[in-house]
């Protein structure tokens, strides 16, 4: 059934009206934690830091399973590159903080800081993965 968020979805899983939900690591994790639910796999192509004894997908039978939630930065497009340039440096730098990394990390996060043109290949890239899944399960907008 869809829902309109993270948070109704776990409450109902955490309720028992519903078995499974894929959900981000960062939402999740106060609920792994505390017990309310159970990891069954990460999607990412590695192990997450925070769950280091949560198997991936792939390693549970889904060969080349690597589905990440990311969050990222973006300017208009015509941006001036000097500014694009400036932003990077200056983002980046603040992400490979300790304490950056290791806030983030708390909420399930882990930091991958990037080029400008890393980030659009990336976002290309899940573009064509995600397209391939929504023709292939024949999901239609409402």
């Amino acid at each position: 059934m869809p829902y309109k968020g993270s948070g109704p979805a776990m409450t109902d899983v955490v309720g028992g009206q519903v078995p499974v939900i894929f959900d981000a690591l960062g939402p999740a994790m106060a609920f792994v934690k505390s017990g309310k639910v159970r990891a069954l796999a990460v999607t990412s192509a590695h192990r997450s830091p925070q769950l280091p004894d949560v198997p991936t997908l792939d390693e549970s039978g889904l060969a080349g399973m690597d589905l990440v939630t990311w969050i990222g930065f973006v300017a208009p497009a015509g941006t001036d590159m000097a500014i694009v340039t400036k932003l990077n440096t200056e983002i980046t730098r603040i992400l490979k903080q300790p304490e950056t990394i290791e806030t983030l990390g708390k909420m399930g996060m882990e930091v991958v800081a990037s080029t400008p043109e890393q980030f659009g290949q990336t976002i290309k890239d899940d573009a064509v993965k995600l397209r391939g899944v929504i023709r292939a399960a024949g999901i239609k907008l409402d």
